[in-house]
C-alpha cells in the first residue's frame, strides 16, 4: 500500500469503519512507514475519545444503557410533568 492510498483511511480505521481485510493492510502499511505511523499518532493525540472525555464512573453506567430504556425513563419523565432542560 502506498501513503496517498492509506492517508485518507486513518479516519476511518480509528473510528472502527474499516473492513477486516483493509484494517490489515492499514495496519502492515503503518508498521513499515514511519511518516505515515506518525501521522496516525497525532491524529489519536488530537482526536477526544470517550474513553479520554467521559468519566469511568459515567461510562460505567451508560455502557449498561440502550436505546429503549433511555425512552422508557423520557417517558416517565414526562408522565410526572418533568420538562425537558431548556
Amino acid at each position: 500500500m502506498r501513503c496517498e492510498t492509506a492517508l485518507p483511511w486513518l479516519v476511518a480505521l480509528q473510528d472502527d469503519q474499516v473492513t477486516t481485510a483493509w484494517r490489515a493492510a492499514l495496519l502492515r502499511h503503518l508498521h513499515r512507514c514511519p511518516s505515515c505511523r506518525a501521522g496516525e499518532r497525532a491524529l489519536r493525540a488530537a482526536t477526544p475519545r470517550p474513553e479520554r472525555v467521559i468519566p469511568a464512573r459515567w461510562r460505567a453506567r451508560l455502557d449498561g444503557l440502550t436505546v429503549a430504556s433511555l425512552v422508557a425513563v423520557g417517558a416517565a419523565h414526562e408522565a410526572a410533568g418533568a420538562q425537558p432542560p431548556a
